[in-house]
């Protein structure tokens, strides 16, 4: 009778008056009821406590909270989503998220995330501990609890720390929860091994040889090319197999990387290596390189989107990085340098913008700069028409209304014109992805004389300053010699 007469909500009273809510979730219901009629042919509450029992219970509580089961369900739902429509794991912080979770139900206290410190320090008496921290912000306060305080009896290797800091997390339930280690460290100090070793790169280059490879070495990356890194990264995996079998002839070798430190790097790089392509594709001298910092932003969302991960650090990064290209890049395309430098590139006119909006308003600012310089280039032209002297008398009434005129006809000829320049080029083909542009302007220079002023301005200026450090990396080297 409750599940058809009462599907939309369920009260029992229980012997020692405890009321639960168990918020089943049904159409609405049949209960009829009025002043002078109540349509209800059972008993509103069943007899038998088997009835009760067959019944499914949610929001089960013990006092003021959910038992475990209930909030494990809860819990293991939430991931669930999470999962399935990859939301990143900071929803769960989200304001909104947390006002609706708590109007479905107010004793479910939403999982937070939380950041994970370690050091070791050495007492006068020469004893070293290990401290593990925890930071999280409760009720608009940072706290910072210490997690645990242990002795270190072994040696400071990477293999013990790693495995007491294993052992604490365990305790506190949470190693499976960290999603981010510092392995960068770690793949620093496996290269430098082998780029200071004389014998561990002789062997490499030894194993190489004999499996018929071509012959690499170890990249070390450096502090002032942030794109070393992945470099060095890329160069480990390329090379992953003979390197731990070099590794097994050396006397004295580094930690090897883990199972978990080879996963993250192949899950990360692929995120990664499109922002050195599209550096090296910026950092050239020979090409127009502005004009492409729109297009190629379009393009570095894309592939990042179409990325496929198998890790939570690697899910996290391309969330941050597409957030990150967003909100620092997505601005370019209402910059009007780099706008009109794109509009004036012949492979990308108004296709190369994300926003037909910001395609069109690049248009006008450029119609308006192309209607000055032909103003301009029309007085120049003018001439002065020879008056004459039976007339002077009449030219010298009329002059104020010529002279009005003669500017209103100049700015419509000049604004038609201009629009008519700019049709006429965007109804070219577009250039092809291989031909250069300047081949293009130089061949088109007697048709569009004005826009080739244009892109003379806009297409000369540079998207980043590595001609300049080139120069001082020149400078330095022939200092240094």
């Amino acid at each position: 009778h409750l599940k058809r007469i009462h599907p939309a909500h369920i009260t029992l009273v229980l012997n020692n008056e405890e009321e639960l809510d168990l918020n089943l979730s049904a159409g609405p219901s049949t209960f009829s009821n009025n002043s002078n009629n109540i349509q209800q042919t059972e008993p509103c509450f069943p007899s038998a406590p088997k009835r009760c029992r067959q019944l499914k219970l949610y929001g089960l509580t013990e006092g003021n909270n959910l038992t475990d089961e209930v909030k494990n369900s809860i819990d293991e739902s939430l991931i669930k989503m999470i999962v399935t429509d990859y939301q990143p794991l900071s929803l769960v912080e989200n304001s909104g998220f947390l006002e609706y979770s708590k109007k479905l139900q107010p004793l479910y206290k939403v999982p937070t995330s939380l950041s994970i410190t370690t050091d070791i320090w050495t007492s006068d008496n020469n004893i070293a501990y290990l401290t593990v921290t925890c930071h999280f912000i409760f009720d608009d306060r940072l706290y910072s609890p210490v997690l645990a305080t242990r002795e270190m009896h072994e040696s400071h290797t990477g293999v013990n720390i790693a495995n007491l800091l294993s052992d604490i997390l365990n305790e506190w339930g949470i190693k499976d929860k960290i999603i981010s280690w510092m392995f960068l460290k770690k793949c620093r100090t496996l290269v430098g091994h082998f780029k200071h070793s004389v014998f561990a790169s002789e062997k490499l280059k030894e194993l190489q040889t004999q499996m018929g490879l071509p012959v690499l070495k170890v990249i070390q990356d450096v502090s002032t090319r942030w794109n070393s890194s992945i470099h060095m990264l890329d160069r480990l995996v390329q090379i992953k197999a003979l390197l731990s079998a070099a590794m097994t002839f050396l006397p004295r070798a580094p930690d090897l990387l883990t199972a978990l430190d080879w996963e993250l790097i192949t899950d990360c790089l692929p995120i990664l290596k499109p922002f050195d392509v599209m550096t090296v594709e910026l950092s050239g001298e020979i090409y127009p390189t502005l004009s492409s910092v729109i297009p190629l932003v379009r393009g570095l969302q894309h592939t990042l989107k179409s990325i496929i991960t198998n890790t939570t650090a690697g899910n996290a990064l391309q969330k941050i990085v597409i957030e990150v290209i967003v909100r620092r890049l997505g601005i370019l395309e209402r910059d009007k340098i780099v706008a009109k430098s794109t509009f004036l590139y012949p492979r990308f006119k108004k296709a190369g913008f994300g926003l037909i909006e910001n395609a069109n308003n690049t248009e006008k600012l450029l119609m308006e700069e192309l209607s000055d310089i032909l103003n301009n280039k029309h007085q120049e032209d003018t001439c002065s028409v020879p008056i004459n002297s039976i007339n002077v008398e009449s030219n010298v009434l009329w002059k104020q209304f010529d002279t009005k005129v003669s500017q209103i006809r100049s700015t419509l000829s000049t604004g038609i014109t201009a629009s008519l320049i700019i049709r006429q080029y965007l109804e070219m083909p577009y250039l092809n992805r291989k031909q250069s542009p300047l081949d293009f302007w130089k061949k088109n220079k007697n048709t569009f004389p004005e826009l080739y002023m244009l892109q003379m301005k806009y297409l000369s200026v540079p998207a980043t300053s590595v001609p300049s450090e080139r120069v001082f990396s020149k400078a330095g080297q022939i200092t240094n010699d």
